[in-house]
């Protein structure tokens, strides 16, 4: 393939963006045809159609979406790029990249930084937002100096960093007078039956078993304004929603909440493959004795025939490749906490149907 013609990538970027030739050509005063002529040069280069129209306007292939991720980044770097020499007054700048997982309140992020631009040298700070586990890849590739976030890098995968704890911080709960009279009498234990309102669902305090419990409640609670009784709702579940049943009944939680396996063709991807082998990602199985065995293994190297091969306190780190954010492909490692466990949506809606009853 011959050279990319920036040029060309460039007025793709500004279309994309403006969302019709027609704005782009205003933005960049050119004749549209210029930019409608660039597009098909650059479309020829790739062999790929970028853009497809929409009424008046035109809206991104498959791979438009691909190639504009790219030239994000790409012309992102550009003034990056031009922005540092601009601003570098001398020799002795020195320049921090910052990581901050979109768990960390921004607040505390600022007390932490400030210790930085309080630095008796000249410091140049910059500071970018993600989610947990993709800062951290972007640490090991040396994108980033250092990260900030909710956890401690997981053990045992390939990643090269090490974590500091840096200190601790308190959540506040808080609540109406009558939920806090409810519910104060054997705190914390008390809050496992209690409705609450979390924080994104990067934040550790979140989990893939949490968000599931937030569809249950509302299940409930929407039965319960359409005057609906518990039966009838457990009735509509177990008659129009078959599939869902087949979900739950192999779908699989670890102790932090997060899916270890689910046949779930919904969640392609999430968790580990049900079997292993040579084309499923490195994963390490690591024993509460210290014990640790590579390979390429899936569900049914940890339960089998409703057995457990695996000891609670087992640790599973798998290495899989994530190319869901623009910049390319980028190693992170997903990790698993033994005991593993199924949920019960009825049992499920019977809870919360009896707290929200009680509520009313």
């Amino acid at each position: 393939m011959s050279t990319l013609n920036y040029k060309h990538l460039h007025y793709f970027w500004v279309v994309a963006q403006e969302g019709s030739i027609t704005r782009a050509a205003e933005r960049l005063d050119v004749a549209v045809q210029t930019i409608s002529g660039q597009l098909s040069l650059l479309e020829r280069q790739l062999g790929k159609t970028l853009f497809n129209p929409q009424g008046r306007g035109l809206v991104l292939s498959e791979t438009g979406r691909l190639v504009l991720g790219y030239a994000d980044q790409i012309f992102q770097l550009g003034d990056a790029l031009v922005d540092a020499v601009k601003n570098t007054d001398s020799e002795s700048t020195l320049r921090l990249r910052a990581g901050i997982s979109d768990g960390i309140p921004k607040l505390l992020a600022y007390r932490l930084l400030s210790l930085v631009t309080s630095m008796p040298v000249d410091v140049r700070l910059i500071c970018d937002e993600g989610e947990f586990e993709n800062l951290l890849a972007d640490l090991a590739l040396h994108r980033l100096d250092v990260v900030l976030t909710d956890r401690a890098a997981p053990v045992g995968g390939n990643l090269k960093v090490f974590s500091t704890h840096l200190g601790d911080f308190e959540t506040g709960l808080f609540g109406t007078p009558a939920l806090v009279d409810r519910y104060q009498s054997g705190f914390p234990q008390s809050l496992n039956s209690a409705p609450l309102l979390l924080p994104t669902r990067h934040n550790a305090l979140r989990s893939d078993y949490a968000r599931r419990m937030a569809l249950v409640e509302i299940d409930v609670l929407v039965a319960q304004a359409l005057g609906l009784t518990l039966d009838e709702l457990l009735l509509i579940y177990r008659v129009q929603f078959p599939v869902m049943q087949g979900y739950e009944r192999d779908t699989w939680y670890d102790i932090t909440g997060r899916i270890v396996f689910t046949n779930s063709k919904g969640l392609v991807g999430v968790g580990l493959p049900r079997k292993g082998g040579p084309k499923s990602p490195k994963t390490r199985i690591t024993t509460p004795d210290g014990k640790v065995r590579a390979g390429n293994f899936g569900w049914e190297d940890l339960y089998k025939d409703e057995k457990w091969l695996v000891p609670d306190g087992t640790v599973v780190a798998m290495d899989i490749t994530d190319d869901t954010l623009p910049g390319g492909p980028r190693q992170v490692t997903r990790t698993f906490n033994a005991p593993f466990a199924r949920a019960r949506r009825e049992d499920d809606y019977r809870v919360a149907w009896e707290f929200f009853e009680a509520a009313q």
